[in-house]
């Protein structure tokens, strides 16, 4: 979603409250001896004073200017070279207001630059949750059109399931990041019992073929499982355990406005066990996905 997002508009926000610059580092004498190089620590070495004149300031500032522009570039391309410009520019003449020693701010100038690219980074992440929440949940008229199949060959160099239990409905042979115990243990098995299920996968994470939905603009949200019922209508699955609760908020929405918009053949569940002891967690897991899945099949009824 990269396209959707106004990265430009990071502005103000990218100009730094306070630098300060570090000047300490290590000193070592090297000598040529014998033909061997010898080398010893001699202390902490700060730098040096270094004068400008007016003039030679100016200069310099307009150098450092260009410099900082060059080196707070993005790779991806995202901001207009205005856009780095006027950053690189508000940022020094805001040091410069508050710091006398302009020798100082050229010494620091590679601090400088990862400082700044560290706040254009905090800005542009806020950046892109407001536009792609705008997109996802706003006005725009959006389709759903699921893409995903299950592949041919699917795996990874992961750990493979090693478990007793034996699943019967998996799509694959072979089931990897799979714990051989556990509540999502326990998921994955509720799937692989229910009548109404034909077959399923375990969605592997950042797996070529895996399936997943935007949640920002540079990150992806890959459920769980992944389920195909027996009236071809596909259950998609995320298990939530109760200390990651707070991340379930942007996935449960994202995964809700997919189904709203499938036209009645994708669905999605956010699955967490509820209860004290194990056997009320398990029971409560199979009862959550029988109660998706009725709904499913009396939606399409």
């Amino acid at each position: 979603l990269y396209e959707f997002v106004e990265w430009n508009d990071i502005g103000e926000d990218c100009i730094l409250s306070g630098f300060a610059a570090e000047e300490i580092g290590d000193a070592f004498e090297i000598v040529a001896e014998s033909g061997k190089v010898r080398y010893s620590h001699t202390g902490k070495y700060r730098g040096r004073q270094q004068e400008f004149s007016e003039e030679e300031s100016a200069k310099e500032r307009a150098y450092l200017a260009s410099w900082l522009a060059r080196e707070i570039r993005d790779p991806n391309g995202r901001y207009w070279t205005e856009t780095l410009r006027k950053i690189a520019s508000d940022n020094l003449a805001r040091i410069a207001e508050n710091s006398g020693d302009f020798g100082k701010i050229v010494r620091a100038k590679r601090q400088l630059a990862r400082a700044i690219k560290r706040k254009m980074e905090e800005r542009a992440e806020k950046i892109a949750s407001r536009d792609v929440q705008k997109l996802l949940f706003g006005n725009a008229a959006l389709k759903c059109a699921p893409t995903f199949a299950f592949p041919k060959q699917y795996g990874r160099e992961s750990a493979p399931y090693r478990g007793s239990y034996t699943f019967r409905k998996h799509y694959y042979p072979v089931i990897y990041d799979l714990a051989e115990k556990g509540e999502e243990f326990e998921c994955a098995k509720a799937i692989d019992i229910n009548d109404n299920v034909k077959h399923w996968i375990r969605n592997l994470d950042r797996a070529t073929d895996a399936y997943k939905l935007p949640r920002d603009a540079k990150h992806d949200f890959y459920p769980d499982f992944v389920a195909e019922l027996h009236n071809g209508k596909i259950l998609v699955i995320e298990y939530k355990g109760e200390h990651l609760r707070q991340d379930a908020a942007p996935k449960k929405r994202i995964g809700e406005k997919m189904e709203s918009l499938s036209g009645g053949q994708w669905f999605f569940a956010m699955i967490t066990a509820k209860g004290r002891r194990n056997d009320e967690k398990i029971d409560s897991i199979r009862r959550q996905l029988r109660d998706k899945i009725a709904a499913i099949l009396q939606t399409a009824a």
